[in-house]
């Protein structure tokens, strides 16, 4: 069962990661461990360990078997769910930590985590009613996008989610100055300077105040970008004097 169940990771996973998405009532969490060690010894997950940490991995034709098996007891859009709840926590654990002193833990982390990452987006934006979630999990991981070298990605799915999600909300509003940030970092300073207006409006209709002050930083890096010093000074000033939350140091403050 538990073999089954692993088969909804792409790529290798860690032990915490099993634990959540692969327990219930059937396979409780404190016996996952033994379960996989055992999965191990009989060369069935392949175990990686580095300075990083331990990883497992199925190969691929296991992993093929696995998936058949998960699909006969009805599981697999169950485990896919929880699949993306996972990866949706760990983005947000990740995004929390960035401005820190663990961020070369969360940059090799977060790399290791992509393709995962991205089964977990291709699920959300396929799943009616999830569509939303691939919005989180897409903003909160805008220093992935940014620093872990998978830039052009994050604008594909960035415009993607949107595109699916076309009215205004708060996660519409974060997506879009995280989009303004990336098409910035592209030099793309007037596909920029769009995104951080819409979110800047969407942002006044929902009410979004964070938003709004992300959104000035992201005009003023726009403005920059196309030489308009005086305006990038006013709003890069108004979103250093407005932003005193701490979260907001690596998108925000410490840029601005």
């Amino acid at each position: 069962l538990l073999w089954a169940r692993l088969s909804v990771f792409a790529g290798d996973f860690e032990l915490d990661a099993a634990r959540f998405v692969c327990s219930d009532d059937r396979l409780p969490a404190e016996e996952i461990t033994d379960l996989v060690t055992g999965l191990v010894e009989k060369s069935i997950l392949l175990i990686k360990s580095d300075h990083a940490g331990v990883r497992y991995k199925l190969i691929d034709t296991l992993a093929e078997y696995g998936e058949e098996w998960l699909d006969k007891l009805g599981e697999t859009e169950h485990l896919r769910h929880k699949h993306l709840a996972y990866y949706l926590s760990l983005a947000r654990r990740s995004e929390d930590a960035w401005s820190g002193p663990r961020q070369i833990y969360w940059f090799v982390r977060m790399r290791q985590e992509h393709d995962n990452v991205r089964l977990a987006l291709e699920h959300a934006l396929r799943t009616p009613g999830d569509s939303v979630l691939a919005l989180e999990l897409l903003s909160s991981l805008w220093f992935m996008w940014i620093c872990c070298g998978f830039i052009r990605e994050g604008r594909i799915y960035l415009e993607r989610a949107l595109r699916a999600n076309p009215e205004p909300s708060k996660e519409r509003c974060k997506a879009l100055w995280v989009l303004s940030y990336v098409r910035s970092a592209q030099g793309d300073s007037a596909g920029a300077l769009e995104s951080a207006e819409q979110c800047s409006s969407e942002a006044v209709l929902v009410g979004d105040s964070r938003a709004v002050i992300l959104a000035s930083k992201m005009q003023g890096t726009a403005a920059l970008l196309q030489g308009d010093l005086q305006k990038a000074s006013a709003l890069l000033g108004m979103a250093i004097e407005f932003n005193t939350g701490n979260k907001e140091l690596n998108p925000g403050l410490l840029p601005a």
